[in-house]
């Protein structure tokens, strides 16, 4: 005798999906572990702490610092900053048409590594080639 196409239709898809089911379960439990920490409960309007205030970070201006001729020349923006008749001036190019000479890497907070030039005199004098 045999079964209509219906009633044997519906075993087959019970059958199915349980061993779907069974594949998936693996997976599924392994997503729903349990952490060992233990949670908080969290009261409404509570935000957690975070850094209080956090300076942004200093912005740190390199500049080569050449005594022989009292100029520096500004690394990121390619310039040349000089003294002339008791001003500074800005060139993008080279002022000096000899040898540089000596050289010394400064880091400066500030764009103006002039402000400092006294200091930068003493502690990097030129002492002649």
């Amino acid at each position: 005798m045999m079964r209509s196409p219906a009633i044997w239709f519906v075993p087959c898809i019970v059958l199915l999906l349980a061993t779907v089911l069974l594949i998936s379960a693996p997976s599924v439990s392994a997503q729903t572990q349990i952490s060992p920490y233990k949670a908080k409960e969290v009261k409404p309007g509570f935000s957690p702490p975070g850094p209080r205030s956090v300076a942004p970070p200093e912005t740190r201006n390199v500049f080569i610092y050449y005594p022989k001729h009292n100029m520096y020349m500004d690394v990121e923006n390619e310039k040349y900053i000089y003294r002339k008749n008791d001003r500074w001036l800005v060139a993008s190019q080279n002022p000096v048409q000899e040898s540089l000479g000596p050289s010394f890497t400064i880091e400066s907070e500030t764009d103006k590594p002039y402000l400092q030039n006294s200091a930068h005199r003493n502690q990097y004098p030129y002492k002649g080639e």
